[in-house]
């Protein structure tokens, strides 16, 4: 299907981001600011540029719930869906660690397992 065919549509997006590492790493650059920095280092807003670009008019929603986001992204397009909200829902996930300081907190505070390896739940 090509984009063209679901512009203007009841369409949902359900985006899972968690972190905010381009930000932090955008706060350090040499660069002066400039007006897309703010909307563009905002995972807030991201599912909502997603539909306006598209032209998508259901439900437009970012959630962060750390690790499992992506995955309620999944269950929220579902919800949507079988409530009759859209007709039809993007779904996704992102989290770029682009920055050492949440993970060196995390060691500082012992939540990492010391031998590396991840241990969930």
């Amino acid at each position: 299907m090509a984009a063209s065919e679901v512009n203007n549509t009841d369409t949902g997006v359900f985006i899972g981001a968690s972190s905010s590492d381009y930000a932090r790493l955008l706060e350090q650059s040499a660069l002066e600011s400039a007006a897309h920095y703010s909307t563009g280092a905002s995972a807030a807003l991201l599912a909502n540029r997603i539909s306006y670009f598209f032209d998508w008019h259901g439900p437009s929603l970012t959630l962060d719930t750390a690790c499992s986001s992506s995955l309620v992204a999944v269950h929220q397009a579902i919800k949507a869906l079988r409530a009759g909200e859209c007709q039809r829902a993007l779904v996704g996930g992102v989290n770029l660690i682009l920055h050492p300081a949440n993970s060196i907190a995390y060691g500082e505070a012992g939540m990492l397992a010391p031998d590396g390896c991840c241990k969930t739940f």
